[in-house]
C-alpha cells in the first residue's frame, strides 16, 4: 500500500463501535454496559398458576364423573348379563329387566305396562353396536 494514498474504504460502523461483535448483541458483554433487568414475574406466574390448576381441577371433575358413569353402566351390563335370557338379543334391541318375587332376575321384551305390575322392572335397556347396554330410564 502505498503511504501516500488514503485508505479508499473505511471499515463499517458497526466494526468501529464493536468488539468482537458486542455491538450487535442484544445483552451486556462488559462490565461498561448497561445493567441487565430482571423483571417481576411473581405476579405473572401467581395468575397463571391460578389458572392452571383451575384447569386441572375442571378436568380432574369431569374424569371423576366419567369414571362413575362408567361404573353405573359396567353394573347395569354386568347386572343385564347375568340375568336369564331366554333369547338372542339384536344390536337396537329394547329390553326391559325384571326382578321376580324370590330374587332372580330375567330379561324381556314385554314392557312393564304389559305385565300389569307383576314382576319390578329394574330398568329398560338398549343394545349398543359395541355389544354393551345403555340404560333408556335414568
Amino acid at each position: 500500500m502505498n503511504p501516500a494514498q488514503p485508505n479508499p474504504t473505511p471499515p463499517p460502523a458497526e466494526e468501529i463501535l464493536s468488539i468482537d461483535g458486542a455491538f450487535l448483541s442484544k445483552y451486556p458483554t462488559h462490565v461498561g454496559s448497561p445493567k441487565i433487568e430482571v423483571p417481576d414475574v411473581d405476579l405473572f406466574k401467581q395468575q397463571n398458576l391460578v389458572k392452571a390448576n383451575h384447569k386441572f381441577s375442571k378436568r380432574s371433575e369431569e374424569i371423576r364423573e366419567q369414571i362413575s358413569n362408567l361404573m353405573l353402566e359396567y353394573a347395569d351390563n354386568q347386572m343385564i348379563w347375568d340375568s336369564k335370557i331366554n333369547f338372542e338379543p339384536y344390536i337396537g334391541c329394547e329390553i326391559y329387566v325384571y326382578l321376580k318375587t324370590n330374587g332372580h332376575k330375567f330379561v324381556s321384551l314385554i314392557s312393564p305396562s304389559e305385565w300389569k305390575e307383576k314382576y319390578k322392572c329394574l330398568g329398560n335397556f338398549k343394545l349398543d353396536t359395541d355389544f354393551s347396554w345403555k340404560r333408556l330410564n335414568p
